[in-house]
């Protein structure tokens, strides 16, 4: 895969999660009580802020000659991926604060694959992140 495939892969821009919301139910009787709703999502925050270097340009070569190039999963990381020989592998990993990572795979070797689960405690709310070759998977 040619760098310009990766980089144009991983240029694609994650759609927002779906915010999760739960009800409670209002007065009872014969008062015709109201419900609430309430969204259970992470506090909106500009993942682009943790790598603001890689918005323009979007690749940037180490001293050794490879590549590295940045992508954000909404409100939650910036994942910095290197590319030497075709070969991917993590290179950074910036979290939004209160964001946890759990890196499944960090690319290189046979696996060539970046898989990443993010998760926010107070909330539970999850977003994914994978990539290989030709493929990026942002959710």
């Amino acid at each position: 895969m040619t760098l310009a495939a990766a980089v144009a892969s991983l240029a694609l821009a994650a759609s927002p999660a779906l915010a999760r919301g739960g009800s409670g139910s209002g007065g009872g009787g014969g008062g015709g009580g109201g419900t609430t709703t309430t969204v259970d999502t992470a506090p909106t925050f500009d993942a682009w802020s943790l790598c603001p270097e890689y918005v323009d340009p979007i690749v940037i070569k180490l001293a050794d000659g490879s590549d590295t190039f940045a992508n954000t999963v909404v409100n939650t990381a910036c994942v910095i991926v290197r590319e030497s020989g075709g070969v991917l592998s993590l290179y950074s990993l910036r979290l939004a604060p209160g964001w946890v990572a759990d890196v499944k795979s960090a690319g290189g070797g046979n696996s060539n694959t970046v898989d990443i689960e993010f998760t926010y405690p107070p909330t539970g709310e999850k977003h994914s992140f994978m990539t290989k070759p030709g493929k990026l998977v942002i959710r």
